[in-house]
Order: structure tokens, then sequence, then C-alpha cells
């Protein structure tokens, strides 16, 4: 399965070296059709370099019967 997601965020303390962010918004899911949802989720960066951080995000995806698909990330993320 498939995911594209199209959301908005808010970052906390941008110019500390941990810095968390609340976001929101809408995904299309993909697989062998599509179903459309609805998304909310946080995590933190930790800013190792002045442009390079590591993320750790969660994330909720929800469809419009109230199934929810939940999922975790790790990655980079710069600025």
């Amino acid at each position: 399965m498939g995911i594209l997601s199209f959301n908005g965020s808010y970052h906390f303390g941008r110019s500390q070296k941990l810095s968390s962010f609340v976001s929101g918004g809408y995904s299309i899911g993909i697989r062998e059709g599509h179903i459309s949802l609805a998304n909310f989720g946080g995590g933190t960066n930790y800013w190792f370099r002045d442009r390079v951080g590591l993320r750790l995000e969660f994330r909720d995806h929800v469809d419009r019967d109230h199934n929810q698909y939940l999922s975790g990330r790790i990655g980079l993320a710069f600025r």
C-alpha cells in the first residue's frame, strides 16, 4: 500500500537543538484502488548540525469508517 499525503505543520522551539511539531492533513491510500484518509500526528527533530537532523514521527490515518492506520517513521530532516 502506498500513501500520498498533503499536510500542514506547526513547529515548536525552532531555534533549539530538540524541536517538536504537530501535523495534520489529507492522504490518499493506494493499493488496488484508492481510499481517502485524514491524518494527524507529531514528533520531534534533533538537530545535530545547523541544517541536518534526525526526525522521529508518529502518524494516524483515519478513513470515513473510523478505521485507523498507525505508523511511525525515523528519518533525516533538512532545513
